[in-house]
């Protein structure tokens, strides 16, 4: 699905995704460490609010550290796809300069912020696996399917990022929309709340959105030793690369105007 060209660009998609990683803490005092310091943040927040005040609890059991630990690998996901999608629309926009040059190789974009995103979600996922083998005294085998789990998203991901960063040049309204419909779905996925507390009756509604199944995947693998089912990986594969794959042709066809718009 990905161009052959984009090998005589390596260099170019290099340096794009080094500035997607750094640029956002360049001048400030902590620099990197903010990649860092942010979910774990967030994390406490989040813990607080639902563990504390809300008393909650997974599944009606456990404590809170438990809680804790089931919530962030929720928020990992999220968080991942939320950075991905909500840059999309602008990319191009925020840089008009790109596209009066006819040997930019526009649909890189995209792929960069894809592994400028790839960066914060290894630190992110690096403190989920700490937090649960403290907590669990262990580390189950089944993490090792996280590679597989993060890659079967990326070409559903890229084709988003692709449709959406074509249509913020024509439709700027839709930054602010996705910007919504991205908080919306932080509570419609199963972040907070396992998808069995879901009432049957609309249970497949949580079902369509994209980021259910990695995020139970992930949390299953990492907090309780289960492998995610082989079917149901493949079958998301084969989704997310047609998804990929109309996102790559639908930039193609809309680039050509992206000039006179903007």
């Amino acid at each position: 699905m990905i161009p052959v060209s984009f090998s005589s660009h390596f260099y170019l998609l290099k340096e794009l995704s080094k500035r997607e990683v750094f640029l956002r803490y360049r001048g400030s005092l902590l620099g990197i460490w903010w990649a860092l310091l942010t979910p774990m943040a967030m994390l406490l927040v989040f813990t607080f609010v639902f563990g504390e005040i809300f008393q909650a609890k997974w599944d009606g059991g456990g404590n809170i550290a438990e809680f804790s630990v089931k919530l962030y690998a929720g928020l990992v996901v999220f968080w991942f796809f939320n950075e991905i999608i909500t840059k999309a629309p602008g990319l191009i926009v925020s840089q008009p300069n790109y596209v009066t040059k006819v040997i930019f190789p526009l649909e890189i974009l995209p792929v960069a912020t894809v592994i400028g995103s790839l960066f914060h979600l290894l630190i992110n996922l690096i403190i989920l696996l700490a937090a649960s083998a403290i907590l669990y005294e262990k580390v189950y085998l089944s993490i090792i399917a996280l590679p597989i789990i993060i890659a079967v998203t990326i070409p559903m991901l890229l084709g988003i990022a692709w449709t959406f960063c074509a249509l913020g040049v024509y439709i700027r309204d839709i930054s602010t929309l996705i910007g919504i419909l991205m908080n919306m779905l932080m509570f419609l996925s199963p972040i907070f709340y396992p998808m069995k507390a879901v009432p049957e009756g609309v249970r497949w509604i949580f079902e369509l959105n994209p980021m259910n199944l990695p995020i139970q995947w992930v949390r299953e693998s990492v907090c309780e030793g289960i492998w995610p089912s082989l079917s149901a990986l493949a079958l998301y594969c084969v989704l997310s690369l047609l998804i990929g794959i109309a996102g790559w042709k639908l930039f193609g066809i809309m680039r050509k105007g992206f000039s006179d718009v903007l």
